[in-house]
């Protein structure tokens, strides 16, 4: 992933497991830090790393880190840019005692690293979830506006 976003001079890359294993229905998810930094520092590029935590539709393996564990996992050990906390499916609210305690662990850590909500966000949510995050990746929400839209205006001309 590093090496294509570095052909293209991206400015980030948004890793699922960036340290740790995780298990999905899709198969085991095993975090490559060491290679995506080796990677990074041997292409002198500056492509931005931001680690998801507690990934969605994934289960830990082993013994359940806390949120702060995996955050200091992926900012300490992993050389992550910054962090994105997910609700537990798509388009699902992020926890807001989970968004807490990242925040938590950056500051207690005295980390630059920025936390970004990357599921979950919402019109109604915003202005809350925004007034402690960094930023936010929004995707689903628009994208179910815009099949309400196309619902509708499908309904209208079948009228």
């Amino acid at each position: 992933m590093l090496s294509v976003a570095a052909a293209v001079e991206a400015d980030y890359i948004r890793v699922s497991v960036h340290a740790g294993l995780k298990a999905t229905d899709q198969d085991l998810l095993e975090g490559q830090a060491h290679e995506t930094g080796r990677l990074r520092e041997q292409f002198g590029v500056d492509v931005r790393i931001l680690a998801e935590l507690d990934l969605k539709h994934a289960a830990q393996i082993g013994s359940v880190r806390s949120i702060s564990t995996e955050y200091g996992e992926c900012v300490d050990r992993g050389h992550a840019d910054g962090v994105i906390l997910c609700g537990e499916a798509t388009g699902q609210r992020v926890d807001t005692e989970s968004l807490d305690k990242a925040l938590a662990a950056r500051t207690a850590g005295k980390y630059a690293t920025q936390v970004f909500v990357g599921s979950g966000m919402a019109a109604e949510s915003a202005d809350e979830l925004l007034a402690a995050a960094d930023g936010a990746i929004v995707g689903t929400a628009l994208k179910t506006t815009a099949r309400r839209r196309i619902r509708s205006r499908h309904s209208a001309s079948s009228s």
